[in-house]
C-alpha cells in the first residue's frame, strides 16, 4: 500500500497540489500547504493507513527529513519529489512534471521493494600505504594495516589496532579476490633499533619505524647486519581486501576496492565492503543467446561491462561468466541483454524500467493527445531524463533553478542500466527528448553507446537524434544539456500491446509503434536487440545446424522446409558462425517500413530424399548431392547415402553380428 504526502511548500511552488493528488497512482493522499504545521497528523494517517511505501512531494525542510529519517528507521520504503523541477514552466506544465516525477518515483518503490536485502559486509582487510591519518580514521570501523612508504611516525598517535608495517610499496595486483602488495625494504626484521644508522644518515632514515630511505645509507652502519644494499632489498608480500594509495596510478586505480584519495576514506572503504557483500548477478543460461561449441553468439554483455568483469567461454555448451570481485551491480549488463537472460540485483530490468516510463508519462501526455499536457495546457514538446541518484539532487537544483525546457525527471538507481530501447519506448509514449544524465564517477562510455544505438534507430525512423548524453553535476553544464533535446513535436503513436519483458521485445515493439505512426519513413531500422536472417538457398542443405543452435526458436526447420521469425531474432549471429555451409547473414537491422512485424516465413525449401530402407525423409537432394562431391568412391560405396543414420546404424549392428556367428 502507498501513500502520497503532497505540499506546495506554503504556495511558494507553482503547482496544484490537488492535481497533483488526482494524478497519483495511490492508495491514499495527504495534502497540505506545510507538512511543519501538521506533522503529528501526517504520521497518524501514515500510521493508520498501514502503508510501507511513503513519497512526500515536498522541500528539504527538517521536518520533512524528520519523518523521512523516521520512516526508514521503521522499516517503510520513501523518497522525496521535489514540487520546484517545474519552476522554469508555467503552472499547468509545472504540475504535470511533479505529477509524473512522482508517479516515477512510486513505480521506483516498487521495484525496490523486490530487491534483495543487502547483507552485512563480511571483514574487510584495508592496507593503507603511506597514509597514516587514513589508517587512523580508518581502525575503529575495520581491519588496518599501515605500511609506511617511507613515511615517519616519530610525531604520529596511532591506535593500537592499526598494523604498522615497513617498506616500500612497488606493484599492486589483483589475487583470490583480493590485493597483492608486493613491498620492498632495506631494513630486515634483525634490526635492534640501536639508532646508529639514524645518528650517521639523519636525512637518509626515519626513526619509528626504522626505515633507509635514500641510496647513500651503507649496510656496514649496522651492527646487526639488518640493512640490505639498495640494489637488493627485502622483497615481501601483504595481502588485503581494499588497498588505499592515494599516490597509486596504476591500471588497477578503476577498481571499486582501489582507493587513490586522501578524503573520504572512510566512507569509500564501506560503500566498498557493501558492494562486495551484495548478491551476485545471475545468468539464466537456458535464455542467453552466447554461442556454444567454438561458434560465437552474443556477446553483448562482455563487450559492454566497464569493469571486465564478464567472461565469455565457447567450449562445449558455452556460458557467461561473472566475476563477482570485479562486478559492482552497475546494471550495464542487464540493460543490453537482448533476452533478459541476466538477472538484476539493485537496478531495474527493461520491464521495470518501461513500467516507470508508463507511469511518469500518464500525467504529462493524454491517451490521444501526445504531448498535450492535462489541465488545459497547450501542446508542447516535453522531454525525459534519466538521471542516475547520485546526481539527482544536482539535476533537480537545475530544473528549479535555471530556464530550462520542460524535462519530466525520472531518477533510477543508475543510468547505466537504462537499456537503449528504453528511450526509444519513451520518444514512442509521447516524450519528445530523451537526456541521459550519468554518474560522472562512472564509466561514461556505455551510456553513450546506448544513445548511439538509439539514435540510429530514430534517424533510420525519420525522426532525427534525440538523446543526448551528461554526465556532470554542474548546473549550467546540465542546462546548456537540456536547450536543444527536444526535437520536432512527434504526432502521439499507439503503444497499446508492447511487450516489454525484453530489451528485444521492447524495442521492437516501440519502433514498430514510431513506424506505424506519421511522420516517419524507413523501409528498415537498426532496432537494438534485434536482427534480420538471409541465406543463400542455393548452398543451404538444411543440415539444421541453424535450428539447433537458435536461442529463441527465430529459425526452425522442418523436413523440407526452414523458417524464419523476424519478431524472435535478436540478431546474436550464432546460425552465420555455426552454419558449415558459410550461407546465413544477419543483419542487425528490421524491415518493420510499414508499421508491421514481418510475419514468420519460409526462407529455403528443398528437395528431400526418402530413406530406401524405412521410406522416411531424412536429407536434402542438395545435401546429399554436396557430400557426394566431397567423398571417395569407396567411403559412398561403404556408406550409402540415400539410407538414413538410423536404418545405417542398424545395418551396421546387423553385419557386425552376422560376421561374428
Amino acid at each position: 500500500m502507498t501513500i502520497a504526502i503532497i505540499s506546495d511548500c506554503r504556495g511558494t511552488a507553482n503547482i496544484d497540489r490537488e492535481a497533483v493528488a488526482d494524478s497519483l497512482t495511490v492508495d491514499e493522499t495527504v495534502v497540505t500547504g506545510s507538512i511543519a504545521d501538521h506533522q503529528e497528523e501526517i504520521v497518524d494517517r501514515i500510521e493508520a493507513a498501514g502503508t510501507d511505501r511513503v513519497v512526500f512531494v515536498a522541500g528539504t525542510g527538517p521536518a520533512v527529513a524528520e519523518l523521512q529519517a523516521g520512516l526508514r528507521e521503521a522499516g517503510y520504503l520513501t523518497d522525496r519529489v521535489s514540487p520546484f523541477i517545474g519552476a522554469a514552466q508555467d503552472d499547468a506544465t509545472a504540475t504535470a512534471i511533479v505529477a509524473g516525477s512522482a508517479n516515477a518515483a512510486l513505480g521506483g518503490m516498487a521495484a525496490q521493494r523486490d530487491f534483495p536485502a543487502d547483507p552485512e559486509p563480511s571483514p574487510e582487510h584495508v592496507l593503507v600505504v603511506g597514509d597514516p591519518l587514513a589508517a587512523r580514521d580508518l581502525a575503529g570501523t575495520t581491519d588496518v594495516t599501515l605500511l609506511t612508504n617511507g613515511t615517519d611516525l616519530h610525531d604520529t598517535s596511532l591506535p593500537e589496532a592499526v598494523m604498522i608495517r615497513s617498506g616500500a610499496a612497488v606493484t599492486l595486483e589483483r589475487n583470490n579476490g583480493g590485493y597483492e602488495v608486493t613491498v620492498e625494504r632495506r631494513v630486515t626484521d634483525d634490526c635492534t633499533e640501536c639508532g646508529r644508522c639514524l645518528r650517521r644518515y639523519p636525512e637518509a632514515t626515519t626513526s619509528v619505524p626504522v626505515q633507509v630511505t635514500g641510496e647513500a645509507v651503507q649496510p656496514a652502519v649496522c651492527p646487526a647486519n639488518a640493512i640490505r644494499p639498495a640494489d637488493d632489498p627485502a622483497v615481501e608480500t601483504v595481502q588485503a581486501t581494499q588497498v588505499v594509495w592515494p599516490e597509486y596510478s596504476g591500471p588497477l586505480l578503476e577498481d571499486r576496492w582501489v582507493h587513490g584519495i586522501r578524503t573520504g576514506v572512510t566512507g569509500a572503504v564501506r560503500r566498498a565492503a557493501r558492494m562486495r557483500a551484495r548478491p551476485e548477478v545471475t545468468v539464466d543460461h537456458g535464455t542467453c543467446a552466447v554461442g556454444t561449441a567454438g561458434n560465437e553468439g552474443c556477446s553483448l554483455c562482455e563487450s559492454a561491462c566497464p569493469n571486465d568483469a564478464i567472461s565469455i567461454s565457447l567450449t562445449h555448451g558455452g556460458g557467461v561468466s561473472v566475476e563477482p570481485d570485479r562486478c559492482v551491480a552497475c546494471g550495464t549488463c542487464v540493460s543490453v541483454c537482448p533476452t533478459a537472460s541476466i538477472e538484476p540485483t539493485r537496478v531495474y530490468d527493461a520491464e521495470t524500467t518501461a513500467t516507470v516510463v508508463d507511469a511518469a508519462m500518464e500525467p504529462m501526455a493524454e491517451a490521444t493527445g501526445g504531448s498535450r499536457f492535462p489541465w488545459g495546457a497547450d501542446s508542447t514538446p516535453f522531454g525525459v531524463a534519466f538521471v542516475s541518484e547520485e546526481i539527482a539532487p544536482a539535476f533537480r537544483a537545475t530544473l528549479s533553478s535555471r530556464a530550462v525546457p520542460a524535462i519530466l525527471p525520472i531518477e533510477v538507481p543508475n543510468v547505466l542500466s537504462v537499456p537503449d530501447v528504453a528511450t526509444i519506448y519513451t520518444i514512442a509514449r509521447g516524450a519528445d527528448g530523451v537526456i541521459l544524465a550519468s554518474d560522472p564517477d562512472r564509466a561514461t562510455e556505455p551510456v553513450e553507446d546506448a544513445a548511439r544505438e538509439a539514435n540510429q534507430a530514430l534517424s533510420d525512423l525519420g525522426l532525427g537524434e534525440r538523446v543526448r548524453v551528461t554526465d556532470t553535476t554542474d548546473p549550467d553544464a546540465l542546462a546548456a544539456a537540456m536547450d536543444g533535446v527536444l526535437g520536432e513535436f512527434i504526432d502521439v503513436v499507439s503503444t497499446a500491446g508492447i511487450e516489454t519483458d525484453t530489451r528485444h521485445a521492447l524495442g521492437l515493439g516501440a519502433s514498430v509503434s514510431l513506424a506505424a505512426g506519421p511522420g516517419t519513413s524507413s523501409e528498415s531500422v537498426a532496432v537494438p536487440g534485434s536482427g534480420s536472417v538471409t541465406v543463400d538457398e542455393a548452398g543451404c542443405t538444411l543440415c539444421s545446424t541453424c535450428h539447433d543452435v537458435c536461442p529463441t526458436e527465430a529459425l526452425e526447420q522442418t523436413d523440407d522446409t526452414l523458417y524464419f521469425d523476424p519478431g524472435a531474432c535478436v540478431g546474436c549471429g550464432h546460425c552465420e558462425t555455426a552454419c558449415p555451409e558459410d550461407v546465413m547473414t544477419v543483419s542487425g537491422t528490421v524491415a518493420i517500413g510499414d508499421g508491421t512485424i514481418p510475419d514468420r516465413r519460409p526462407i529455403v525449401e528443398k528437395e528431400m530424399v526418402e530413406c530406401k530402407v524405412c521410406g522416411e525423409p531424412f536429407a536434402s537432394k542438395d545435401g546429399l548431392d554436396t557430400m557426394r562431391e566431397q567423398l571417395d568412391e569407396s567411403a559412398l560405396e561403404t556408406l550409402d547415402l540415400e539410407i538414413c543414420p538410423s536404418c545405417r546404424t542398424d545395418r551396421t549392428a546387423q553385419m557386425e553380428y552376422m560376421s561374428s556367428e
